[in-house]
């Protein structure tokens, strides 16, 4: 038969699931939920990151010193939010690094208990419990938990609003549509593009709502979106300037993976990781799920499924087909996969989550979890050693007698070295096999050269400016040098190089005119 979507008896029969329990057959439950949240709060403590883990990182730290998306301090379409919130936890931790990593572990433990309880309004508190143990432990959430990066943030928010759209639509209330609009608006100050992607939620949360509290719910979210949007847009230069920048930005990341624009290689390599992230973050979950539904098919589509595909949908089609930048895109669409996961194992063996004895097949998939997200924490582990080791090394002399080369494109090291290494000259290489290689950017003490344009040119001829050692930078940085005679090479923790060399006498540039690092005599006076 096929499946069908009833929203009369059902919404009726789902609201009554939707109060948690409140006799004291209640407080075990109670104290399971509170275990779980100090768990995954001290859970992040021993792993908390010291170094930005990739380059956006690196975005949101200079953006806390100088707000400025055409030089992607951050990049657009700016995230007014975030920026703030690491500014006002700065306040107290003092590192900025240190703020923002402390805003993705309070995220961490604001998305686990939005899912249990999420879980628990729509299903039942056995389903809401298991579905924050699964959150904790995931190896994707768990990994950027400790990063000074704001996909907890998104996942967290994701969460409240998907919360607020719930009790929106079983509610019927103007309260209940209000919460929604500020939740929306707030989580888009955040991260902007929550605003496309849980537009389908937000609407689901308005659709049994009268005309009068939809207008208002839209009212509301445009006057809170404004309170953010209006300042991001001045400080970037005015209405035509913040599109013009989001237009480049949007050419930068979607122009070589979408595979609408023509870019199929990309969007391979693209999909390719889309996919086997999400594997990685679902894991036997998702086997689990789909044994689960083969062994019960629903007749009916219940609201709440509804939701969360909704929820899912229009976040999974843009990672696939036009742009998956960063493995902790994931975020904003596990906690519903889990949810549906559990529904579906619910359905299928009520006893497998309701039993007070865990259930062997969900301790399995909480064992997997916790193993992927060892050998995340170990890649996490091995960048923070490299990086030390990176300053140890150039520690032997003074900062200005040193030029870093470092790789600007996608894994590349300029960005993160931009912080790390803010008191040396830093200088960012690009090119390939097939395209010219040559210095697109340089940094120092945070001031870089970076612009949100996709046409910058990059120069053959880097200066040494007196400059007494070139340090080298990445693997594939490392294959351009043709002759490493008189290179000193060091093996950093996790496998990646670093290339050390005085500078020869008379040398004056580093030339990449024929595609190799050479360090020789020459006039970079046009660079």
């Amino acid at each position: 038969m096929r499946p069908r979507f009833s929203s009369g008896a059902l919404v009726d029969r789902e609201r009554g699931a939707a109060a948690l329990p409140r006799k004291p057959a209640d407080r075990a439950w109670r104290l399971a939920l509170l275990a779980l949240l100090l768990g995954t709060f001290l859970s992040r403590l021993p792993f908390l990151s010291t170094v930005p883990f990739n380059g956006d990182s690196v975005h949101y730290l200079l953006a806390m010193e100088a707000f400025d998306p055409a030089q992607a301090r951050p990049h657009p379409p700016g995230y007014p939010l975030y920026v703030l919130s690491g500014k006002a936890a700065r306040l107290v931790v003092g590192d900025p690094h240190q703020a923002l990593v402390l805003l993705s572990v309070l995220a961490s433990v604001v998305a686990v208990w939005g899912v249990v309880r999420l879980g628990a309004v729509m299903g039942s508190p056995a389903v809401g419990l298991w579905a924050g143990v699964l959150l904790a432990v995931n190896p994707m959430f768990w990994l950027h938990g400790e990063l000074a990066l704001p996909y907890a943030i998104e996942a967290a928010g994701a969460v409240l609003v998907a919360l607020a759209a719930w009790e929106s639509y079983t509610r019927l209330r103007a309260r209940a549509a209000v919460w929604l609009a500020l939740a929306v608006a707030v989580a888009g100050g955040f991260r902007p593009t929550v605003l496309t992607l849980l537009a389908p939620v937000f609407l689901f949360g308005l659709l049994r709502l009268g005309w009068r509290d939809r207008a208002l719910a839209l009212g509301v979210t445009g006057l809170a979106v404004l309170t953010w949007l209006v300042p991001l847009v001045v400080l970037s230069g005015g209405v035509g300037t913040y599109l013009e920048l989001v237009r480049r930005q949007g050419e930068i990341a979607g122009g070589k993976t979408a595979l609408l624009g023509g870019a199929v290689d990309g969007w391979v390599e693209n999909f390719g990781l889309f996919l086997t992230t999400l594997l990685a973050a679902i894991h036997l979950v998702l086997l689990v799920a789909l044994v689960a539904l083969v062994r019960r098919r629903p007749r009916r589509i219940s609201a709440r499924a509804v939701m969360l595909w909704l929820w899912v949908a229009p976040a999974a089609l843009t990672f696939a087909l036009v742009h998956f930048g960063q493995i902790g895109y994931i975020l904003l669409v596990v906690p519903p996969l889990l949810l549906l996961s559990l529904f579906a194992v619910a359905g299928a063996w009520p006893d497998v989550v309701a039993s007070r004895r865990p259930a062997p097949v969900l301790v399995t998939c909480v064992i997997v979890s916790l193993v992927l997200s060892w050998a995340g924490l170990a890649r996490l582990h091995d960048n923070e050693a490299a990086w030390r080791m990176v300053r140890a090394e150039l520690a032997t002399r003074p900062p200005a007698e040193t030029v870093v080369l470092a790789r600007v494109s996608e894994g590349g090291s300029f960005q993160t070295a931009v912080w790390v290494l803010r008191e040396y000259r830093v200088v960012g290489l690009t090119g390939s096999e097939s395209a010219a290689r040559g210095a697109l950017y340089e940094a120092r003490g945070g001031d870089w050269s970076y612009r949100v344009d996709k046409e910058a040119i990059a120069c053959r001829l880097v200066p040494l400016d007196g400059a007494r050692r070139v340090a080298v930078l990445d693997d594939l940085l490392v294959g351009w040098v043709p002759d490493l005679t008189g290179w000193e090479s060091i093996a950093l923790p996790g496998g990646e190089p670093l290339l050390l060399r005085d500078v020869p006498p008379g040398a004056t540039v580093v030339d990449l005119s024929r595609g190799t690092i050479a360090v020789v005599a020459g006039d970079a006076s046009g660079c």
